[in-house]
């Protein structure tokens, strides 16, 4: 089957050291290999595979990437069918662009072409993975083909029998439609299953449901409408939302800067939206595009919102205003509790935890001398609108630390160096309150103000992307 399909997460491809050979003999890959292509050590068996990719690929192809995938190889090693040897598996883009994924085994000769699943697409491919969603031991194979329109994208289902081969090539025990989906145990089985979004944008209608593998079978779990009137569905997450409760946390885009999330909880097998109070949660608040789901490590999904810094001037653009990151978890009978609270400077790199004491008594502002700091966080009192800073934290580059240390050092400035990564120096500057403060409220800021051992333990660099 030949979709015609569109550009379109998770992926867990699991990468055993993959290849850094492959020249451009007969074959016609992109301009940077090395985006597709990773590791840098070659070893004798990545450079066998990698001379049988080539061989195996078919004349004017090009390597491809899934447009979700956790690695930024084309070439990853999967157990397709559940025999406990890796397979190779090659996401290319063939004759004419048309998508599609290569399996090659190891043989006792050596790397050999297996089969190439029959379905492809000219638009792309959106994932590929695999799980054993049922435990029965025989992997499910999920690929996401991009379509064009609506769907945006159509999941097939395979299991990869040991027998299969060119002329036995495996066809998709499922195939289903999504704008987004996810594997999740969605109703507390033990297993995983499958949760897929759909959304029709001409009738405003959306809706996520359930789908359950057992051996070859999948079947409809559930069903529930969601809000149609997005922009489109952005992070579905499913699992366990609340201790001993399990569901699906849904975000969409909405207009041109929010994002609104819905989270839904399994109940007697449907599913049913979850409401009630709100604690720390405000009708400023705005869903993240970029959530992470479980801020803590307790496999607990987390609901994550962005809450604008108080004290900002009133008329500051939406592009430059300061946001706290806050991420609640549902307790499960009808309140979302605040997990964790932080800054997130994505240009710098860095955050900054906040501390359960000092809410309501804290800002982060941008230092009007760009000299001063990248961000400077500060003793907040709404009541008394009485502000002054705590600290600030600035990056200077490596090669310029040594001055910059000299010239604080003259100052007498109360410093420390945070981090060092990246070819920056990442250090805090520490201030003290106002002279003319009341003794009460400088206490406070006192009392509010982290030393360094407190504020290493709440700063932290974030990942690479």
């Amino acid at each position: 089957m030949n979709r015609l399909k569109r550009i379109g997460r998770r992926g867990p491809l699991v990468l055993a050291g993959l290849i850094v050979l492959l020249s451009a003999t007969g074959c016609e890959y992109t301009s940077t290999p090395s985006e597709l292509l990773i590791n840098p050590r070659l070893t004798p068996e990545n450079a066998e595979l990698a001379s049988a990719v080539q061989d195996a690929l078919p004349p004017r192809s090009k390597l491809s990437l899934p447009d979700r995938s956790d690695t930024t190889s084309a070439v990853s090693k999967i157990d397709l069918d559940g025999d406990g040897e890796m397979e190779a598996v090659v996401t290319f883009a063939g004759e004419n662009d048309k998508h599609q994924v290569m399996a090659l085994k190891k043989r006792a000769n050596g790397w050999k072409p297996w089969f190439t699943f029959a379905e492809s697409s000219v638009y792309g491919i959106d994932f590929m993975r695999t799980e054993d969603m049922d435990g029965d031991g025989v992997p499910e194979v999920l690929i996401g083909w991009n379509e064009y329109g609506e769907p945006e994208h159509m999941l097939d289902i395979y299991h990869v029998p040991k027998d299969a081969s060119a002329d036995s090539v495996p066809r998709p025990i499922g195939e289903l439609p999504y704008e987004i989906m996810n594997t999740g145990d969605v109703n507390g089985d033990g297993h995983d299953e499958l949760a897929l979004v759909n959304l029709n944008r001409d009738n405003l209608k959306a809706a996520v449901t359930i789908e359950s593998v057992t051996g070859s079978t999948v079947r409809k779990l559930a069903s529930a409408p969601l809000n149609g009137s997005v922009n489109g569905y952005t992070q579905l997450a499913a699992g366990k939302i609340a201790p001993a409760r399990y569901g699906l946390l849904t975000y969409a885009g909405i207009g041109a800067h929010s994002t609104s999330a819905s989270m839904l909880v399994w109940n007697d097998g449907s599913l049913v939206q979850v409401s009630g109070d709100q604690e720390g949660l405000t009708p400023e608040d705005v869903a993240s595009e970029t959530p992470n789901n479980d801020i803590n490590g307790d496999g607990i999904i987390d609901l994550h919102v962005r809450r604008a810094a108080p004290g900002q001037p009133v008329d500051i653009s939406f592009a430059d205003m300061l946001w706290i990151d806050r991420y609640l978890q549902w307790n499960g009978a009808g309140k979302f509790e605040i997990v964790e609270e932080r800054y997130e400077d994505g240009d710098k790199g860095f955050s900054v935890r906040i501390p359960a004491g000092w809410k309501g008594h804290y800002t982060v502002r941008r230092p009007t001398d760009p000299d001063a700091g990248a961000i400077a966080f500060d003793y907040y009192d709404t009541a008394s609108n009485r502000r002054a800073e705590l600290f600030r934290i600035r990056t200077v580059a490596a090669g310029e630390w040594k001055d910059a240390e000299e010239d604080q050092q003259d100052r007498s400035d109360r410093y420390a160096v945070l981090a060092k990564a990246s070819g920056l120096v990442y250090e805090a500057i520490w201030d003290e309150p106002p002279a003319d403060w009341p003794e009460e409220a400088a206490a406070a800021f006192k009392q509010m103000q982290p030393g360094e051992a407190a504020l290493r333990q709440q700063f932290a660099l974030l990942p690479e992307t």
